[in-house]
């Protein structure tokens, strides 16, 4: 029997059930029973992703379950009806509607005496609630909730969750103290995600997963100027990467590894060792076809390579390696395109010619700088780049004698630093 038999056998059944129990005048219908047929109908259209025909099965059981005394009613299997109602407007888009459920949801089942609330179940529910205040960007309460699950989860029996929905619960919480700048707390709850990966048999283990655990590890590390611990924690994000084939590996990621670990070697001052890895990422990166690339990414990588490049005294082929970051950035589609970013290479040009004694070439890239951040909405605009971008353009004008273009540049530089607090000027 194929799978489709089988759902359409099981389908039919239920229906004939459901059939039966309708028969049954209302004022003797089973109703707990009658409910349970609803729900169990509305969850084969569930798992065909038919979500229209399963709401109205689910609001159905809701409405034949309300016939029952609260007495009587198992509050457990309520909040599971509410639950599913919850994630059917949540799949049709209509997550404000799904958030008032799913807390239903969650409030039904906490009437339930605990040793007859189904717990796994009262864990996905505070999850899926989580999920949704994050979508709707409530990350307060989001946290909450998925504190609520993790708390939920530690306090099962061993086996009674899976291991992976574990780690899954603690990602989530990882991702937003990282949206909230909490990166010493994201560090410790990835570490927890980790121990749960590390778990299990390494034949069995997602590899991909396991290397962005530590490369996030390591991206907090940065944030917090723990250079070393970053460092560590990149090198085994590589040894991760490097035990997925070849032919399957993520190479923007890797070379978003490497980028990271070159990125606290320059801080701790060892150029070489900086500029080894940004080489070998660049290299990652050009092994992904053009029109796949991330050209947005791989201009930064380009951009870091003329920064130590300079730093290590070739101006020369600093300057080469930015005209290469700007190409690779402009391939992006101008509505697509980050212009503030494409703004600072094109002001890292400016200064190196500048430094090559190429005036009017450093004008002419000063200048594109400034359009550049001009084509960002005000709202969004990097205000403090912009106003050095003008006050390069002010100085440059005045090296080449021209006062007035100089003073206008000067003039809209007073309008920009007007967008900043006092302490920025």
């Amino acid at each position: 029997m194929t799978e489709t038999e089988s759902w359409s056998q099981h389908l039919r059944k239920l229906e004939k059930e459901r059939a039966a129990l309708e028969r049954v005048p209302e004022s003797k219908r089973d109703w707990a029973r009658y409910g349970l047929t609803l729900h169990l109908i509305g969850n084969l259209h569930r798992d065909r992703e038919s979500w229209r025909e399963a709401l109205v099965l689910y609001e159905a059981a809701r409405e034949a379950e309300s016939h029952l005394p609260d007495k009587t009613r198992d509050w457990d299997s309520l909040g599971k009806t509410f639950h599913e109602i919850a994630n059917a407007h949540r799949m049709l888009g209509d997550r404000a509607t799904a958030l008032d459920w799913f807390r239903r949801a969650r409030d039904t089942k906490e009437r339930a005496p605990r040793e007859q609330r189904d717990r796994v179940n009262y864990a996905t529910t505070l999850h899926e609630l989580g999920d949704v205040l994050e979508t709707l960007g409530d990350l307060s309460a989001a946290l909450e909730a998925f504190e609520d699950a993790r708390r939920e989860d530690e306090d099962l029996p061993e086996g009674a969750r899976s291991r992976r929905d574990q780690e899954i619960t603690l990602n989530r919480i990882a991702r937003l103290h990282e949206k909230r700048g909490e990166w010493a707390r994201a560090i410790e709850i990835l570490g927890r995600a980790l121990e749960i990966l590390e778990s299990m048999p390494e034949k069995d283990r997602d590899w991909r997963l396991h290397a962005c655990h530590l490369f996030r590890v390591a991206y907090a590390q940065i944030e917090l100027e723990d250079w070393r611990e970053a460092i560590t924690s990149c090198e085994r994000a590589r040894r991760a990467h490097e035990r997925v084939s070849a032919e399957t590996r993520d190479l923007e990621s890797y070379a978003r590894v490497l980028e990271e670990q070159s990125f606290a070697y320059w801080h701790l001052g060892e150029l070489e060792k900086s500029l080894e890895l940004l080489l070998e990422a660049r290299g990652a990166l050009e092994q992904i076809l053009s029109e796949r690339r991330d050209h947005e990414s791989y201009g930064w990588t380009l951009h870091h390579l003329g920064r130590i490049h300079g730093a290590l005294g070739d101006e020369k082929r600093r300057l080469a390696l930015l005209e290469e970051a700007r190409a690779a950035k402009a391939i992006v589609p101008a509505d697509d395109r980050d212009w503030d970013s494409y703004a600072l290479t094109l002001f890292a040009i400016g200064v190196g010619r500048r430094r090559l004694a190429d005036v009017p070439g450093a004008l002419s890239s000063f200048e594109d700088a400034r359009k550049a951040h001009e084509r960002v909405p005000e709202g969004q605009r990097d205000w403090a780049a912009y106003a050095t971008a003008l006050e390069e353009v002010a100085l440059t004008h005045e090296e080449l004698g021209d006062f007035p273009s100089a003073l206008a540049a000067r003039e809209l530089r007073w309008t920009a630093l007007a967008h900043l607090p006092s302490c920025e000027w």
